[in-house]
């Protein structure tokens, strides 16, 4: 059995808001996400991105668990980085 897999080629050039939409379908449709060439993003960014997978991943379980529990609210898995 197969799954789709998305591929990616970074490049210092892509904005976090590019990255943030790219990064939202890729659990919202549930892919695998494929990143290239991931070390041309700055240093500063690639930091950015890597915490918002961790808050994203945190949220997600909490939600799943509330589901398990028969006590979820509905919550927007979105995360805002304005």
């Amino acid at each position: 059995m197969g799954r789709m897999a998305v591929v990616f080629n970074c490049s210092e050039d892509v904005s976090l808001k590019f990255i943030y939409t790219f990064i939202m379908g890729i659990f919202y449709s549930q892919v695998f996400g494929i990143f290239d060439e991931f070390n041309r993003i700055n240093t500063k960014n690639l930091s950015i991105i890597s915490t918002s997978f961790i808050e994203f991943e945190e949220k997600k379980k909490r939600m799943l668990n509330d589901l398990a529990k028969g006590t979820s609210n509905n919550q927007n898995l979105f995360i805002n980085h304005a």
